[in-house]
């Protein structure tokens, strides 16, 4: 059977973003060098457009510094400038599905104002929670995960909303028994939060348990970054049902 053709051409416009010097960026404590087009920083990270503004480019040589994140997880985030995909380590018959790195790149997210970039990796957990392994079984973030999450970003983000709905419809007791002797690594705010919304799941009549099936067949603009107020659809997002301060 012939394989449909792709039409792999584009419309050109002129753009002069490429030839210019790539910035420097300095991470971590020993400052390791990335070099990064200036283009491709500032398209969607409001922190790298404040840092590569023309007048700045007139100082002499373009360096950033970002003394307090990893050249692991820069790298990442480099990867998805220029290929469009967030690189994590994921196995499909493992618990891995690459929650670990995926909560590390949306703290770096929050940290850049990039809600473009985070929005691809709400993408990514919602595909990690749908995938089944080798023997059909789903895997979900962890409250290690969760911990990530809710230590690097403010009260009303969306990821915190996916983490809690994730654990009110999955978690279970053995999440939690293994951290009885150290249960100051789980984040305060995490277990008010999810206690609150376990406390409402409860109260639900029987026709609203499935609530938060959305998690399994729902898309993933449900847990976006929407500034503008609207769905990725441009429709009007629904507000959503707070799980902590009210």
């Amino acid at each position: 059977m012939a394989t449909a053709l792709i039409d792999t051409r584009a419309g050109f416009e002129e753009d002069n973003s490429f030839r210019a010097y790539p910035v420097k960026v300095l991470v971590g404590s020993e400052e390791q060098t990335f070099f990064v087009h200036a283009a491709l920083l500032s398209k969607t990270s409001k922190i790298f457009a404040a840092a590569t503004k023309e007048e700045w480019d007139q100082s002499g040589e373009r360096v950033i510094k970002l003394p307090e994140e990893t050249t692991e997880t820069f790298e990442l985030y480099v990867r998805w400038l220029y290929a469009g995909r967030v690189v994590v380590k994921r196995q499909t018959d493992k618990i891995t599905r690459g929650y670990e790195a995926l909560a590390k790149l949306y703290a770096l997210g929050e940290r850049l104002m990039d809600a473009t970039f985070q929005n691809c990796l709400m993408d990514g957990f919602l595909a990690g929670v749908k995938e089944r392994d080798d023997d059909g079984l789903t895997w979900w973030p962890t409250a290690n995960h969760a911990t990530v999450i809710f230590r690097s970003t403010t009260s009303n983000s969306p990821a915190r909303r996916f983490i809690i709905d994730c654990f009110v419809k999955q978690a279970k007791e053995s999440w939690f028994t293994r951290f009885a002797d150290k249960p100051d690594t789980l984040d305060p705010q995490f277990l008010l939060d999810l206690s609150a919304a376990l406390l409402k799941h409860r109260e639900l009549p029987e026709d609203k348990i499935e609530d938060y099936d959305h998690l399994m067949r729902g898309p993933s603009c449900r847990y976006h970054i929407h500034e503008d107020g609207k769905t990725c659809l441009d429709e009007e997002l629904p507000e959503a049902e707070s799980h902590g301060d009210e």
